[in-house]
């Protein structure tokens, strides 16, 4: 009901637990889906980004432990 206690119960949540209610929140209000997930295509690029500025050694490490 105040701003205070919105930061006080939104302190304690993740922010990995935050995205997956964001997730969730089309289906929960009923939209067919058929709309774009741009948090999914921005954490996309986020992670090639990150990829593209690691050493040849991490990306062979991290695509062994994928597969």
């Amino acid at each position: 009901m105040t701003p205070e206690m919105t930061k006080h119960y939104s302190a304690h949540a993740s922010l990995s637990a935050k995205r997956e209610q964001m997730r969730q929140l089309p289906e929960f209000m009923m939209l067919t889906g058929s709309e774009p997930r741009d948090f999914e295509a921005a954490e996309r690029e986020e992670l090639q980004a990150l990829i593209s500025t690691l050493p040849i050694e991490k990306v062979r490490q991290l695509l062994k432990e994928l597969r």
